[in-house]
């Protein structure tokens, strides 16, 4: 019988460690799907902020997702402050927000209208109206360059660079005149 105890203890003793261990010390997220980045502190219960931190993680990831899947869209990028309703909450009529960063392919993609909607439908307690958008169209091709001395500038812009450069060329060489100009007069004034 105190065998069978002993063993029992042991067994006990190699299992509670493995339980209550991190998902970080074991190598994985805790969920499939979660990045580590998700998790904001790595204790056993955690605390209302983090949880809701986490929340705000997860549903911003899976909106940029969803956004950035839809026509049109090269890129999306989602910041999201839910609003705090546990009971200890000072400030209980404060509403979420959101706002969404999205890069559309040269005119195409959703309406900032269609943008808000999905927000406000993807997150709990988020309103359209609490929903900002930015959009930003992918431009053309980046502008041919020239080397104008050892800078390098706008090819619409080349004359003006070689204008600026020329003038402080010419500067240079009022300037260097002047002071052989300068010297020379020097010399001569003095007695020999």
């Amino acid at each position: 019988m105190a065998r069978a105890a002993l063993l029992f203890v042991i067994a006990a003793l190699a299992v509670v460690p493995a339980a209550c261990a991190s998902p970080d010390s074991l190598g994985g997220p805790a969920v499939a799907g979660r990045d580590r980045d998700d998790r904001p502190g790595s204790s056993f219960l955690p605390s209302p902020d983090e949880e809701r931190l986490l929340r705000e993680r997860t549903y911003a990831r899976d909106l940029a997702r969803t956004i950035g899947e839809l026509p049109g869209v090269e890129s999306a990028r989602v910041h999201l402050s839910l609003a705090d309703r546990s009971i200890l909450s000072s400030d209980r009529s404060a509403a979420s927000t959101a706002a969404l960063v999205v890069r559309r392919a040269r005119g195409e993609g959703p309406s900032e209208e269609r943008l808000k909607a999905i927000a406000a439908a993807a997150v709990p307690g988020l309103t359209a109206a609490k929903v900002s958008v930015f959009l930003s169209d992918a431009g053309a091709a980046p502008e041919k360059t020239v080397f104008v001395g050892p800078i390098e500038v706008a090819a619409s812009s080349a004359w003006k660079a070689r204008a600026c450069l020329g003038g402080l060329l010419g500067a240079c060489a009022v300037l260097a005149a002047g002071l052989v100009w300068a010297g020379f007069r020097l010399r001569r004034s003095r007695p020999s």
